[in-house]
């Protein structure tokens, strides 16, 4: 029974650490990794603006070039009564489907302890 009850408090102690390293990798990560598109032209960053966290992330981190601006161009098609066909985050969707890409998914965090 006291084997079974330090092997329990060794588990929950390497959870619990995992969890908070983690937390501090996908930290760095972000820090290393921005979301704003600052290395790209106005034009670009504009466009990023427009996106919800998640359209941004990949337009900014896993669009190459081609695949922007083919987001850029589709936002800003009309039909014929002059509204627009889809805004910013529908083109990057549509793109990014006709890919075959997908958002980057998040890291779990924590060990599931009952």
């Amino acid at each position: 029974m006291k084997k079974v009850k330090v092997a329990l408090a060794a588990l929950t102690f390497i959870c619990l650490n995992s969890s908070a390293i983690a937390e501090q990798i996908q930290q760095t990560a972000q820090t290393t990794n921005p979301m704003d598109c600052s290395n790209m032209g106005p034009d670009m960053q504009q466009f990023a603006g427009q996106l919800n966290a998640t359209n941004k992330k990949m337009f900014c981190g896993q669009f190459n070039d081609s695949q922007r601006a083919t987001a850029m161009q589709m936002a800003t098609q009309q039909n014929s009564s002059g509204a627009m066909m889809m805004s910013p985050d529908q083109a990057v969707q549509k793109v990014a489907t006709d890919n075959n890409m997908m958002p980057s998914a998040k890291t779990p965090t924590g060990c599931p302890v009952k």
